[in-house]
């Protein structure tokens, strides 16, 4: 499996709320790192957190990941974060 491959399954899981298939994608000293709140979540337990938290706040969030990069080991992507009404067609 390539880098790009881990990261895209890594939020395929976050998008069907795996918590424990989330969990699972890190190494114990690994971390995640919210740019959107300046907040960093230590692995095992912590990395759960962000999946859990926005997964409350807003049960209809849809996760697409856009414009992945790769450059050696090191896969970055944009990653939108789309409520329900967003993704559902207007209504004529």
């Amino acid at each position: 499996m390539t880098n790009e491959e881990f990261v895209r399954q890594a939020y395929a899981m976050v998008e069907v709320k795996d918590i424990p298939g989330w969990k699972a994608t890190f190494n114990p000293d690994g971390v995640f790192v919210d740019e959107s709140v300046g907040v960093t979540y230590h692995a095992p337990d912590d990395v759960a957190k962000p999946v859990e938290n926005y997964g409350t706040a807003f049960s209809d969030m849809h996760r697409e990941l856009y414009d992945v990069y790769v450059s050696g080991d090191v896969v970055v992507g944009v990653l939108a974060n789309l409520g329900g009404a967003l993704r559902q067609p207007a209504s004529v």
